[in-house]
């Protein structure tokens, strides 16, 4: 089936190509670029001026450097230039076919006020790969306390726990875990290696200014990681940021946390900015009386300093600071298991500086290199008070990427290409096959790299970009990673896009699956050979998929509808079983002749029956199998098959009041449990339920917002979360979470706001 989808998809890409360069070979291109001087006399690029044959309906438009490209036309010799907010112009084409178009400002339309703003999510139509943008309006819909609780109105990701105590929410895309995407900060590695599953939380929502949500392969220039899409995350900007926000939240389930954001420009070249954020769990809940902790308690700091130079001649520079610490401890309320209180300490420290140096060629701005370096030290433990299943992990990791783009000929024809280097040392103390003393896993993965990426845009309604890299890994040897994007407007209202490409990564068997520490299960390696890698083998997987995003109207108002179909499968995945043994989590890769896909079919459809009233809706369907150590292909555990989704959002006239409600419908799951005649494993479903989450605005002045929001407003939680919570072994565990851990939660919460510096 997956080598069947592969041929599909790339029958496809090569019949758009084909059709694409049917239409563009008809006769030579005109080219050119449509600019607008300022008051000083400087010229500036217009991005998004429509240029039409005159007298036809044949349309082009400039993209964001300003340049167009548009097949001539037989007998047409004028074309007409329109902007808004410009006198309409008409050119006529010299013998080059080379233009440069200047469009004088229209002062009459000083006093026209646009009424139609931008959504809060879309998908722009000049990129190639499918990129699902998420703007800063569309996270204020809900609390967004941190990046893993940005995605509670995005039907694009799920969120869930990952367990019964440590409070840790995990994502995951296409159906599969979030470690198979590329998570990045502004196009630089973020969470990843040990902090795959606990990072999210280290990102305050109120740092971000927006997201970036890529489905199937991303780029070859970020890395070959990402097997499933790419999640980029871009904060607030030092040289366009507010010059004071603040930001307090409080919760009934006793959470509570303070944001300061500050910005200030020092000259014309020099811009910085401070982010703060300080979080506490004070209160100890246990709802369901088992006397554990539904939420741990704790605190966290977190600081970002950041610094922006831009010389105004092409030289632009960034650097940053960061520094975490986050504590949480979570366990038993009062009663002792077995003689002794079980409680669990979660820490994580965590230092970063990053830094991107950059210049533009004058004249060129087509043309351009970059350099981005990364250097970070994290520690993470789980210190339990009963020994077993503890882990502690140091990673040092540094990160260089060399980028040079330009143009072959023209504009058509763009490429960028570059070197990299990846070096990650982890050291850890894990418990291997429940030997009597944990073991150290050591290694240190060196990744130095290279990789080509050429954009064709033969026809304005047709663009593909084709990517390759090939990189050295000093413990698996050399790999080749290429992906392939192409995009095709079938009409100015719908679009076609398709992908394909590889990913591979090293897995962090014990950080990415922090639930089965919450357990009395034996963590064994069944493959282990005292390597550094716990005897496991890198994970490759390859992706295909296809999009259609079509927009129209309904009663003369916006409306969009899009459906995704993607297919995911491994030569080579580790696995986590839960089923083989009840007292056992065996961890290990693929067995031979072994199979796991994962296949993923979205629908989404957007519409705005009134104005300031915007409806979203989903369905998702999943079918993710793997065959486990006995041989057996099984579905894969805690994965709904189905998902539907529904986001209702109002704002008044005034924008005085905002109000935003959240459906969601987890279907059932399959979860693993013990067959208490003979000790194995059962299997079972658990309930399928609803979730709906609620919020409103109150806009007293521009700089001040007020709002208040429920989350699970059903009140529906999983009931039995830890199983035998009354003794540590054999069979405590608390690693089978298939719903809510909680109930019923209100929020209140203020930000407010002096203006930005820029």
């Amino acid at each position: 089936m997956a080598n069947r989808a592969t041929r599909i998809a790339l029958v496809l890409i090569l019949f758009l190509q084909a059709v694409a360069f049917a239409q563009s070979a008809k006769r030579p291109p005109v080219k050119g670029i449509v600019l607008e001087v300022d008051a000083k006399g400087e010229f500036h690029p217009l991005v998004g001026a429509n240029l039409v044959w005159k007298g036809t309906n044949l349309l082009a438009t400039s993209n964001e450097n300003g340049v167009f490209v548009m097949p001539e036309l037989a007998g047409a010799f004028e074309i007409v230039v329109s902007y808004v907010g410009f006198n309409t112009d008409t050119v006529r084409i010299n013998e080059k076919n080379e233009l440069k178009i200047i469009l004088k400002s229209n002062y009459e339309l000083g006093n026209v006020q646009i009424i139609k703003e931008r959504a809060s999510t879309y998908i722009s139509g000049l990129s190639v790969l499918n990129v699902k943008n998420m703007s800063e309006k569309e996270l204020f819909k809900a609390a967004c306390c941190n990046l893993s609780e940005s995605f509670e109105t995005n039907p694009s990701i799920d969120v869930s726990y990952a367990d019964a105590a440590t409070g840790i929410k995990q994502i995951s895309m296409l159906g599969l875990s979030g470690v198979y995407a590329t998570l990045t900060q502004e196009s630089m590695p973020g969470t990843r290696g040990i902090s795959s599953s606990t990072g999210l939380g280290f990102t305050p929502g109120t740092w971000v200014e927006s997201i970036q949500v890529t489905k199937g392969v991303g780029s070859v220039a970020n890395g070959f990681e990402g097997g499933t899409g790419q999640i980029n995350v871009e904060l607030h900007k030092p040289e366009s940021a507010e010059k004071l926000f603040l930001n307090g939240y409080v919760n009934s389930m006793g959470r509570s946390e303070l944001n300061v954001n500050s910005a200030a420009i020092i000259n014309k070249k020099w811009a910085t900015g401070v982010l703060l954020h300080t979080d506490y769990f004070t209160v100890k809940r246990d709802m369901n009386d088992d006397h554990f902790l539904d939420l741990p308690t704790g605190r966290q700091y977190n600081f970002l300093n950041r610094w922006k130079y831009n010389d105004g001649k092409g030289v632009v520079g960034q650097f940053s600071v960061r520094y975490l610490d986050d504590e949480r401890i979570a366990g038993e309320t009062h009663q002792k298991l077995a003689g002794e209180k079980y409680q669990l300490n979660i820490l994580n420290k965590r230092a970063e500086v990053n830094g991107k140096l950059g210049y533009v060629f004058a004249g060129k701005q087509y043309q351009s290199i970059g350099l981005q370096v990364q250097g970070l030290w994290h520690q993470q433990d789980y210190n339990t008070s009963i020994d077993f299943n503890g882990y502690n992990a140091l990673q040092r990791s540094a990160y260089a990427n060399l980028i040079y783009q330009s143009i072959i000929s023209d504009t058509r024809y763009k490429f960028r290409t570059g070197l990299s280097i990846q070096i990650d040392e982890i050291n850890e103390r894990v418990p291997i096959n429940k030997s009597a003393e944990f073991g150290r896993i050591y290694r240190t993965e060196k990744v130095p790299g290279a990789f080509f990426e050429f954009t064709w845009s033969p026809a304005p309604t047709f663009s593909m970009i084709g990517g390759i890299r090939t990189d050295y890994h000093n413990m698996f040897g050399t790999f080749i990673t290429p992906r392939l994007h192409a995009k095709w407007d079938i009409t100015d209202k719908t679009t076609l896009r398709a992908s394909a490409g590889r990913g591979q990564r090293t897995a962090n068997p014990i950080a990415e699956n922090p639930g089965i520490l919450i357990s009395s299960r034996n963590i064994t390696f069944p493959l282990y050979d005292g390597t550094r890698t716990y005897g496991l083998r890198p994970e490759v997987s390859w992706n295909t998929g296809i999009s259609l995003v079509h927009n129209f109207e309904i009663l003369y108002r916006d409306a969009s509808f899009t459906i995704d179909a993607y297919n995911t499968w491994f030569e080579d995945q580790v696995i986590v079983d839960l089923y083989s043994k009840w007292e056992e989590a065996s961890i290990f890769n693929l067995p031979t002749n072994g199979k796991s896909s994962a296949q993923a079919i979205q629908a989404e459809f957007e519409y705005s029956p009134v104005k300031r009233l915007s409806v979203r809706t989903s369905y998702k369907y999943y079918n993710i199998t793997n065959t486990f150590l006995d041989g057996i292909e099984r579905s894969r555990p805690f994965v709904s098959t189905n998902r539907a989704f529904l986001n209702i959002a109002y704002e008044t006239k005034s924008k005085k009041w905002g109000f935003d409600g959240t459906l969601q419908y987890w279907g059932s799951k399959e979860v693993p449990t013990t067959n208490l005649v003979d000790g194995g494993i059962s299997r079972t479903k658990s309930p399928s339920y609803f979730i709906v989450n609620a919020q409103a605005t109150y806009n007293p002045s521009k700089k001040l917002a007020l709002y208040v929001g429920v989350e699970n407003a059903l009140d529906f939680w999983q009931r039995n979360l830890i199983y035998r919570p009354d003794a540590p072994a054999p069979n405590f565990d608390g690693s089978l979470v298939w719903g809510p851990t909680f109930g019923r939660m209100f929020y209140f919460g203020f930000r407010y706001r002096t203006g930005k510096v820029g």
